[in-house]
């Protein structure tokens, strides 16, 4: 991994370590789910997947946020806030990944998006590889835990980033064009597997945002949405 550096905390996991631009990340001490972190870093500050749109003094809600990756990158971008949702285990390293970056204007609610306002059964201390579903930790003996819809977590003028692995066409399908045109943009990246783009940008046409989609990688892509005048 070009440019970090790896060491053994004392929280008891392990920290990624970068350049300046990318700051210092702790994770659970598994090097898969750091290759997979660093990989997530590339895509933000290399490739820029969510560099669409200008989050300077806007909040972001940010809907799978792994290990606060994103939410610190946001707010390098100027954000006020950001309000991050992850139901598995690497959500009790966002916090203190935000401070450990110098940024303390961060919400972290652990509860998973699924579209529906809904109780679910998962283990939410299991370990989160990246593209970890609600269906590889579901189960009738585990926790209740309380899922949400957009309606739930709609801000006015926010922008919303997702990546919750299929549950964004769910979501989206429930969702009122009230509560879509609460934010002012949306991206996302969808799972191919899990539905159709196109009903996506369908949903989004109609309730009067300018999308654009790009199928950038063979099981995903990313949609962007902005949102026009009626």
């Amino acid at each position: 991994m070009k440019d970090w550096k790896i060491f053994e905390s004392e929280a008891n996991g392990l920290s990624l370590i970068g350049d300046n631009r990318y700051g210092r990340y702790l994770c659970e001490g598994s090097y898969l789910q750091m290759w997979h972190l660093y990989i997530i870093i590339d895509e933000l500050y290399e490739i820029k997947v969510y560099g669409k749109f200008d989050v300077k003094d806007k909040i972001v809600i940010d809907v799978g946020s792994y290990y606060g990756e994103s939410a610190c990158y946001f707010f390098q971008r100027g954000a006020s806030k950001v309000i991050c949702y992850e139901p598995f285990n690497s959500g009790s390293f966002i916090m203190m990944n935000c401070r450990l970056n110098g940024f303390n204007n961060v919400d972290v609610y652990r509860n998973p998006i699924t579209g529906v306002h809904e109780k679910v059964h998962i283990f939410q201390g299991a370990p989160n590889y990246g593209g970890t579903t609600l269906e590889n930790y579901s189960n009738p003996n585990a926790p209740e835990v309380q899922a949400l819809s957009l309606e739930d977590i709609a801000v006015q003028d926010s922008i919303l980033k997702m990546d919750c692995e299929g549950y964004e066409f769910r979501s989206f399908k429930e969702a009122s064009k009230e509560t879509i045109r609460k934010f002012s943009a949306i991206m996302i990246e969808y799972h191919k597997d899990k539905g159709e783009v196109s009903e996506l940008k369908a949903k989004l046409e109609e309730s009067v945002f300018k999308v654009e989609y790009d199928d950038h990688y063979p099981n995903t892509g990313m949609l962007y949405a902005e949102r026009l005048p009626e």
